[in-house]
C-alpha cells in the first residue's frame, strides 16, 4: 500500500488501474479539488474508474468527496460521487423519533462473502447518505450490501454497496464500494465490515 501524491494523482502514468488495481479513500468530506488545472482530481478519478478501477469510499464522514476545495481553498459544492457513477442520497438527516432502526445484511448479498446478522443503527452522528438507485447509470450492475430498515418495514435505502460501472469501450468498467461510515462507527459490526472488505479486495 503507498500514499499517491497530489501530482500522482493527476498524473494518468502514475494513476491507472494497471499501477492501483485499487485506491483507497478515507478522507472526509472536503478534499482537494485542484492541483494544477481546475478540478483536475475529480478528472483523475473519473478516468481512473472509467478505465477499470476499483475506488474504495471508507469515508469518516456522511457524504465522501462531497465539497471540494479550490486553489485558495474556495469551497465548490459540487459532491464528486454522482459524477463517477455512485449517486448519493440524504437518507436520514436526523435520527427519527418514532421508529427503531436496524441495519440489515442485503438479501443473498455475497460479495464480502458471509453476511453479518443484523444489527442496531449505531449511536451518535444519525446522518446516513444512502445510494440512490434511481439514479444510476444506465448499464450500471448494483449490489446492494447493507440497507436500512425501521421496525415498520420502512426502507431508509443501501448503506453499504457494490456499484460495477458498464464497459467504455475495450476498457472493462470501473468498480465502486461504498460503506457509509454509520457502518463503520459500529464497535463490533465496523471492524469486521472492513475486515471483509479487505479479504474481497484480496481475492
Amino acid at each position: 500500500m503507498v500514499t499517491l501524491t497530489p501530482d500522482q494523482l493527476i498524473d494518468p502514468a502514475q494513476f491507472n488501474p494497471q499501477r492501483v488495481p485499487a485506491a483507497l479513500y478515507i478522507g472526509g468530506e472536503e478534499f482537494t479539488a485542484t492541483v494544477h488545472t481546475a478540478g483536475d482530481v475529480g478528472v483523475a478519478l473519473q478516468r481512473y474508474v472509467r478505465e477499470g478501477g476499483t475506488l474504495l469510499l471508507f469515508s469518516g464522514q456522511p457524504y465522501p468527496l462531497y465539497c471540494g476545495l479550490g486553489p485558495h481553498n474556495e469551497r465548490l459544492n459540487d459532491p464528486l460521487p454522482p459524477h463517477l457513477g455512485l449517486p448519493l442520497m440524504n437518507a436520514i438527516e436526523t435520527a427519527p423519533t418514532n421508529d427503531v432502526l436496524t441495519v440489515e445484511p442485503a438479501e443473498a448479498q455475497r460479495a464480502l462473502g458471509e453476511a453479518q446478522p443484523s444489527f442496531r443503527y449505531p449511536e451518535g452522528d444519525p446522518r446516513l447518505r444512502a445510494v440512490d438507485r434511481s439514479a444510476l447509470l444506465p448499464g450500471t450492475t448494483y449490489t446492494p450490501l447493507y440497507r436500512v430498515r425501521g421496525a415498520f418495514g420502512k426502507d431508509y435505502g443501501d448503506a453499504a454497496a457494490l456499484v460495477q460501472l458498464p464497459a467504455n469501450g475495450s476498457a472493462p468498467g470501473g468498480r465502486i464500494l461504498y460503506v457509509s461510515n454509520v457502518l463503520l462507527r459500529d464497535p463490533a459490526n465496523g471492524p469486521r465490515l472492513i475486515q471483509a472488505v479487505l479479504r474481497w479486495l484480496v481475492k
